[in-house]
C-alpha cells in the first residue's frame, strides 16, 4: 500500500544520507551512494535479484532519483528472468529474488507513482511480454505525476 512505502521511505532516509534497511544494502552510503544529489538514472543490469526485497531496493533507488521528466529507473537482465529462476534454484544464498513481472512491476510502479515501459519488441500483450521477458529481461520505470520537481543533473552543473 502506499502507507507502507511512505514508512519504508522515511525508515530509509531516516540514516543522515545512508540508504538502509533490509534489502538496500549496496544503495547506502557504504556503496559510496551520494543520496544529497539527484540521479538522472539509475540502472539494475543484473543485479536486482541479489536484493531480498524488490520493492524495497526500487522504493531506495526511485528516493534517489531526480523528478524530472526523462529520469528512469531501468531495470535489466541479459539472460531473462528465466536465467535468474535457475540461478536461485542452484545458489539460493546469493540470488534473493526473482525478476518481478510485468504486474507486479507495475504494482510497485504504482506505489511509487511511476509507470512501467518495455520495448515493443516483447509484445504487446501481458502474455507475450511474460514470455519474452524469459529470454531478455528489460523494463524502465518512469514518474507519472511530477508536482515535486527534484532538478536533474542536466539543469545543475553537466
Amino acid at each position: 500500500s502506499l502507507e507502507t512505502v511512505a514508512e519504508e521511505a522515511a525508515a530509509a532516509e531516516a540514516g543522515a544520507g545512508a540508504v538502509s534497511g533490509p534489502g538496500a544494502s549496496g544503495l547506502g552510503a557504504e556503496a559510496g551512494v551520494d543520496a544529497s544529489r539527484p540521479y538522472d538514472v539509475i540502472i539494475f543490469n543484473a543485479a536486482l535479484q541479489f536484493f531480498p526485497d524488490t520493492r524495497l531496493a526500487l522504493l531506495t533507488a526511485s528516493r534517489l532519483l531526480c523528478r524530472g521528466a526523462h529520469a528512469r529507473l531501468v531495470i535489466a537482465h541479459m539472460q531473462g528472468a528465466g536465467f535468474v529462476r535457475q540461478e536461485k534454484e542452484e545458489n539460493p544464498t546469493v540470488v534473493r529474488a526473482l525478476m518481478p513481472g510485468l504486474t507486479e512491476l507495475q504494482d510497485i510502479g504504482r506505489d511509487l507513482g511511476m509507470s512501467v515501459a518495455v520495448p515493443s519488441f516483447l509484445g504487446s500483450d501481458p502474455e507475450s511480454i511474460a514470455t519474452g521477458m524469459e529470454d531478455f529481461y528489460l523494463a524502465v520505470m518512469m514518474w507519472e505525476r511530477l508536482e515535486e520537481e527534484k532538478p536533474c543533473s542536466d539543469s545543475e552543473d553537466s
